[in-house]
Order: C-alpha cells, then structure tokens, then sequence
C-alpha cells in the first residue's frame, strides 16, 4: 500500500525523517471551516512546510482536512481527556441543537493536526486499492496527487484567538502539494503511472538565484517527466507559480547568502 506520513508541525523547511523521503505520501492539514465543501477549505496555519532542508524535496505530497476533526474517543479515562476535558464531544438531544453532559457520556473527541489529515489520505488509497488490487504504491501515490483538487488561492489568514494577530499563510507548492485529496475524482482516474519503483518520487525544487525562480525537477524514470499526463501544470496546478515567491533569501533552505544551492543540489 505504500508509507504515509503526517508532516508535522514546525513551519517552513522543517520536514524532517521520515517525512522527507521522496518515496512516502508526507502529508499537511487543511481546515475545512464546518464544510463538506472542497472549495471550503484553507491551509492550517500549524502544518509544516517545504521543501526540506537540505536536499529540497518538494513536500507536502497532498493536503487533507486536519482541523477540529471528530473521532471516537478510545477511553474517557485518557490523560489527554482528563487534561483537556474541553476535547470531548457530548450527545445531543434528538434535535441535535442540546447537547452537553446532561445527554449521556461522550464517546467523541475533537482534535486538530497533520496527524488527523493524515489518515483521510490511507482511507482513499485504500478505496483505490479496493478498486485495483493490482496498484503498486507509486502508482497509487501519483493518481492521489494527479486527481487532488487543486483550487486554493494564493494566500489565506489565520488570526490567534489569544492574542487576535492575524496571520498570512501562503497556499504554494510548499504547503499544499499537489492539492486536497479527492476519493472520488482518484476513484474515477484511469491513468497509470509505471508500475517500477520509483516512479512516484517526490521531485526536486531547484532555485535559481538569476531569475528568482524555483524549478521542480523530476529525477530520470519518475512519472513527472510526461508532461502530457503527469506534468507539472496536471499534477500541482498553479501552485507551482505562486511557490516562486515564497523563501528567497531564506538562506536555511537554499544554501548561503548568495543565493547559491546548499549540499544536495
């Protein structure tokens, strides 16, 4: 089926091992605003960024929502509930408009984080697996990333409900990805990535200190060298553009002062 990892959350270029292996789907939170709707959705202010460090793989993979997300409750006696007790969801009435201690015990918690979002994306690979068997990982990989929804804008905001700052949060290539993932539009996709291992690896950004661009470079044999199916327009959208302005000068991720590339590129 493949490796998936939850990208953390540090910030940008702080996805580290295991995430940062170009074979694994590493992947971010989104916040879905009490929406089923995908255009609803926002990147989470808390979910870690690309590329990483040293040798600049682009990650995330794929976003998925991460943020106030319900689950079942494994015990109520759980330090996590007993700390904060604020997490547990609590039935409601029948008219699901009273709910509170007062309606029963609650079997629910709420959470937020890329370790939510992350196994949203195991559930569609493995509705794609269900559906073909004979899928190897990278080919479920790059059908995830090829069929993700890919309509954020730019930039969203995020304001701290302690101190009121808001913030800007970038929705580049560094963030989202490929996009949010899609079950159905992954369910409806036919086209198959070469079934070798490899062919899914998560490419390179390159920046290049002359025209203040950032190129994404496939390695040889991986499936984004097709531009016709796979390309980088198909597979990361216009995110690929609005990454270009995001960490130059950041001389942690591209080497020194210069502009020139660290170890790695």
């Amino acid at each position: 089926m493949g490796e998936y990892y939850d990208s953390g959350t540090e910030g940008y270029a702080t996805i580290g091992s295991p995430r940062n292996d170009p074979y694994v789907i590493t992947v971010s939170a989104t916040n879905n605003r009490g929406s089923g709707a995908q255009s609803a959705q926002t990147m989470t202010s808390y979910s870690s960024k690309g590329p990483t460090a040293l040798d600049h793989i682009v990650k995330p993979d794929l976003v998925a929502p991460g943020n106030v997300v319900v689950s079942l409750m494994a015990s109520r006696n759980t330090t996590l509930i007993t700390t904060y007790p604020g997490l547990a969801v609590y039935p409601c009435d029948t008219t699901r408009t009273n709910c509170g201690p007062a309606y029963g015990q609650p079997q629910h918690l709420k959470l937020s984080g890329t370790s939510m979002a992350m196994p949203v994306i195991c559930g569609v690979a493995t509705l794609v697996l269900l559906q073909t068997p004979s899928l190897t990982p990278d080919q479920v990989k790059a059908r995830l990333m090829k069929t993700a929804w890919k309509g954020f804008g730019p930039s969203t905001t995020a304001t701290n409900l302690t101190t009121g700052t808001t913030y800007q949060i970038e929705q580049d290539i560094f963030s989202i990805g490929a996009g949010a993932v899609d079950a159905a539009a992954a369910l409806a996709d036919t086209d198959l990535a070469p079934a070798s291992v490899g062919s899914a690896l998560s490419p390179v950004a390159v920046f290049d200190p002359i025209t203040n661009t950032i190129n994404i470079t496939g390695a040889p044999g991986t499936v984004w060298n097709n531009s016709a199916v796979w390309g980088n327009s198909v597979v990361w959208g216009n995110s690929v553009v609005w990454g270009n302005s995001v960490v130059w000068g950041n001389s942690v991720v591209w080497g020194n002062s210069n502009g020139s590339l660290g170890d790695g590129n």
